[in-house]
């Protein structure tokens, strides 16, 4: 799904700032790229993970973690 470990570490972090409230950390465009690919989805004003998405955001933390 991303082309690089950077890039799925860039999209856990983009969920962590959503889960607390701070879209506004995240590039707008970054945000319509994930939902484009399924990662998110619109739900009323919210975004939130797709099943695909929390997959990747699993293998995005564990990746996280083993990067220090």
């Amino acid at each position: 799904m991303f082309d690089s470990a950077a890039d799925r570490i860039e999209y856990s972090q983009a969920v962590d700032y959503l889960d607390q409230g701070r879209a506004d950390l995240v590039p707008a465009q970054k945000l319509e790229d994930y939902v484009a690919r399924g990662l998110l989805q619109r739900e009323g004003s919210q975004l939130v993970l797709t099943e695909a998405g929390r997959r990747e955001f699993e293998t995005a933390k564990n990746e996280r973690s083993a990067e220090g």
